[in-house]
């Protein structure tokens, strides 16, 4: 049920464009990192470092605490 409004929009407003990305406009892997990027993945990993290391200390010394007591 095509009543030709959509090519006459198009048509009519043909200066309008919509932003496209295509595959090849894309660079998903980039053959440098800059210097924000490198401090972003720094601090991240040092959270990451920090967040596990304190997980396995608690878990530690929640274990030897139980075997004090005992």
């Amino acid at each position: 049920m095509d009543n030709g409004d959509y090519k006459k929009y198009k048509s009519d407003h043909s200066g309008l464009t919509f932003f496209k990305v295509t595959p090849q406009g894309a660079d998903f892997f980039p053959e440098e990192l800059t210097n924000l990027e490198w401090t972003v993945l720094w601090v991240a990993f040092v959270l990451a470092s920090y967040a596990v290391f304190r997980i396995v200390r608690k878990a530690f010394f929640k274990n030897k605490k139980k075997d004090f007591d005992a």
